[in-house]
């Protein structure tokens, strides 16, 4: 669930999502749910095929999906830290 609510919070931010077949998509995220399938608009398509240039909405499923980049943030890493470290301490009790 620490995924899903950090991504939650960013809703509207810029990503660029790479599958698991190394193809790269960026848009503005849109949705996302708790098996992190995602809904983005995008900006533009890697693909020379003329049939997919005016895609407004495209879905991934969360497993088809290898990382995702979200726009430079410097705390990031320490936020999900404490996150986790959070997390981690709530099952424990």
């Amino acid at each position: 669930m620490l995924f899903y609510e950090y991504f939650r919070k960013h809703l509207n931010s810029q990503v660029t999502i790479t599958l698991k077949n190394n193809m790269l998509f960026t848009g503005t995220l849109k949705s996302v749910d708790v098996f992190l399938n995602i809904r983005i608009d995008p900006k533009g398509l890697p693909s020379t095929n003329p049939a997919l240039k005016d895609i407004e909405m495209i879905s991934f499923r969360g497993s088809s999906i290898k990382y995702i980049d979200l726009e430079a943030n410097e705390k990031l890493d320490q936020r999900l830290s404490q996150a986790t470290y959070l997390s981690l301490a709530l099952m424990n009790k």
